[in-house]
């Protein structure tokens, strides 16, 4: 590979930009909820996920369990989560979004349709469906790469 050209023809290089102006663009538009990068993706998770436990989220997002106890004490404490005791475990707790919290998402999906939107305005409908295909065939490639 061409190091001179690895901005053209690197698809790491170009995934790795993508990510870096997503993430300044959700910075950017987030900034009103005090949520930095990553925090609205555990807030989407707990969404999907009622009544998720710490060891699920850990586990969905492949952290260790600290990084998750700070990161839901911190959605907790900006009133975008509440921890609920487990009614089958009294030292467990189950994770659900608040009413706050449930706006707060509704802005993120409009956030990311924005930012979606922008992308599609640049490929037909064909093209962009076909982009969307192929970047999910990209994304799973992950676990295939953890078998070798």
């Amino acid at each position: 590979m061409d190091f001179k050209n690895l901005q053209y023809e690197s698809l790491s290089y170009i995934i790795c930009n993508l990510q870096k102006n997503f993430k300044l663009y959700c910075e950017k538009c987030l900034k009103p909820y005090k949520l930095t990068n990553g925090l609205y993706f555990y807030l989407i998770y707990i969404n999907k996920n009622r009544n998720c436990s710490l060891n699920d989220v850990s586990t969905e997002f492949e952290v260790d369990k600290a990084h998750t106890t700070r990161t839901i004490s911190r959605l907790e404490q900006d009133g975008y989560i509440e921890k609920i005791q487990n009614p089958n475990d009294s030292r467990a707790f189950q994770l659900r979004v608040t009413d706050k919290g449930e706006e707060v998402l509704g802005d993120i999906k409009n956030i990311f349709s924005k930012w979606d939107n922008r992308i599609k305005k640049e490929f037909s409908d064909t093209e962009y469906k076909e982009l969307v295909k192929n970047l999910h065939v990209v994304k799973d490639i992950k676990t295939a790469v953890e078998e070798e």
